[in-house]
Formats: C-alpha cells, sequence, structure tokens
C-alpha cells in the first residue's frame, strides 16, 4: 500500500520490487499452494480423480498447444487479464487510504457499465454486419480479427495500469 513507499529506495526500485511481488511472487505462491492442496486431497482420497496437474498435463498433450494458435492467445489473456486485475488492485491499495477492496470493486464495476454501454450500442445499431456471417469461414476470420484487437487493446489497458502504478509511485509525497 502506501506506507511501502516510506521505504528508503528510488522510485523505480519500490516499483520494480511491488511489480514482482504482485505479479511473479503472489501468482506463484497461490498456484503453489492450490495445486499443492489439490494434490493432497487426491492423493489421500483417491475416489476424488485426478488431481489438476495430472488434468493439466493431459489436457496440453490432448489439445496440442504448439499447434492450436487460438488456444495459446486464450491462455496468453488468461494471464493477462490476471495481471490487470492484480495491478488494478494495487494501484487501489496505492490510491486509497480506506475501503481499499470495495473501491477497486465499485471503479471496475462503473468503468464495465460505462464500457459495455457504447459497445452494445454500436453492435445493435450495426447488426446487419453480423448477419452477414453464413458461412462458418467468415464467421470464424471476423471472430479470429477480434480475438486479435481485443487482446491488444487488453494488453494495451494493462501496460497502461503499469505505467499508471509507476507514475503514481513517483508523484507520492510523504
Amino acid at each position: 500500500g502506501s506506507s511501502y513507499i516510506m521505504l528508503p529506495a528510488s522510485s523505480f526500485e519500490k516499483f520494480l520490487s511491488m511489480i514482482l511481488s504482485v505479479l511473479i511472487i503472489f501468482p506463484a505462491f497461490y498456484f503453489l499452494v492450490y495445486f499443492g492442496m489439490d494434490y493432497l486431497i487426491c492423493l489421500i482420497d483417491p475416489s476424488c480423480g485426478n488431481s489438476l496437474i495430472v488434468a493439466a498435463q493431459k489436457a496440453s498433450t490432448d489439445l496440442s498447444l504448439s499447434t492450436n494458435w487460438f488456444l495459446n492467445i486464450s491462455i496468453f489473456r488468461c494471464v493477462v487479464s490476471m495481471f490487470e486485475v492484480l495491478l488494478a488492485f494495487l494501484l487501489g491499495a496505492i490510491y486509497f487510504k480506506r475501503r481499499k477492496i470495495s473501491m477497486v470493486i465499485l471503479i471496475y464495476i462503473a468503468l464495465c457499465v460505462l464500457i459495455s454501454i457504447p459497445t452494445f450500442t454500436f453492435i445493435g445499431s450495426h447488426s446487419e454486419i453480423l448477419s452477414r456471417f453464413n458461412d462458418a469461414t467468415t464467421a470464424f476470420k471476423f471472430a479470429s480479427a477480434y480475438s486479435w484487437l481485443s487482446g491488444v487493446l487488453q494488453f494495451l489497458f494493462t501496460a497502461g495500469l503499469l505505467v499508471w502504478v509507476y507514475l503514481r509511485i513517483k508523484t507520492i509525497k510523504h
């Protein structure tokens, strides 16, 4: 939070330390505990089925991740989405002194509403575009283009959050 800014280090060192903690160490620890507990449960109780680790290995071999570019994009988007949410909460921890979590959730809801209104208004007023997709190939090309475009926008938004965190850390004076 904002008390972290009191450490005797440069703004960039504080930023780098926060980013490593929030984007690398915290998710790694979470997944380690989550998968470890799942493995232990499945080890103790064999009736629960395969652990998530075994299921993920099986799914990666069945789907052949190296050749399925659409699935690779989806995995990348999941990671970017996780980083986006973690950065949003980090930004909330830096900005707000009290009610950090509730304020970030309220802002997220407000942003989703504000973004969805013009998006669905545009889609509703241009519904004739969607009626042109009478064959699967055209629909797949449109879905692929949309996936790439939304992925790029999501990546840019996450990069913007990173820059915002850095600028906020740089400008806080205690």
